[in-house]
């Protein structure tokens, strides 16, 4: 019977003896080796990244490929067919509606709970004017009636609310005032005042601020039959 908890029992390979199996540092060595692999690889990646959403789809489909799915989302919530709908639609085939999502990744200074809260709030009259008229058309059927001076009125207000529906206008507003600072540094920079420079950096509302882009995007692709 063996003891692991007693010293006089254990194994002579046992690390808590003190000694090392020879074949642990073969083992360790090759890890080293396999994380120096990674790391070169990786360097080769990093130069030959693809940079953009329209990149990544015209690589897959050189190869022969078909995206599935990427995250972050890159598909903008658009689409509304079934999935039985015939022909499919592929929403990765809509190249230029990539642009806003880059954009999105670009300007990404804050998280996602402050964007999203910006986006929202251009929401808030159009949401509840919608409400407001699918709950009252909600489960209308042959025996119900219909207030057509309540229904009018509710119509009137969701084309009123309907009018300001900007949804990007936050984001338009802060990729004017990244492009201003861009251009402002770009003419400091040709000054070389290195001081004047400094202070504008720290002073800057968008440029150099948060992340200002993604750490990495996922992409899943498939080989179709």
């Amino acid at each position: 019977m063996k003891y692991e908890d007693d010293p006089a029992h254990r194994s002579s390979e046992d690390p808590s003896s003190g000694k090392v199996p020879e074949k642990a540092d073969e083992l360790l060595e090759a890890a080293r080796k396999r994380g120096k692999g990674l790391l070169q690889r990786q360097k080769h990646a990093a130069m030959e990244e693809l940079s953009s959403v329209a990149e990544v789809m015209k690589w897959t489909k050189d190869s022969g490929l078909r995206l599935y799915s990427a995250y972050p989302p890159v598909v903008l919530p658009l689409l509304a067919d079934s999935i039985h709908h015939q022909p499919k639609f592929d929403p990765y085939s809509a190249g230029n509606l990539f642009a806003v999502t880059e954009m999105v990744w670009m300007l990404h200074t804050d998280p996602d709970t402050t964007n999203v809260e910006a986006l929202r709030k251009v929401l808030d009259g159009f949401s509840t004017r919608f409400a407001e008229i699918t709950s009252y058309m909600a489960n209308f059927n042959s025996s119900s009636k219909l207030d057509s001076k309540r229904f009018e009125g509710l119509a009137n207000e969701l084309r009123k609310s309907a009018q300001a529906l900007q949804l990007l206008d936050p984001l338009k507003n802060k990729l004017s005032a990244f492009l201003d600072e861009a251009n402002e540094f770009v003419a400091l920079v040709s000054k070389s005042d290195l001081k004047t420079l400094r202070e504008f950096i720290v002073s800057a509302k968008v440029l150099f601020k948060g992340a200002c882009g993604v750490r990495h995007v996922d992409f899943i692709a498939y080989k179709p039959r």
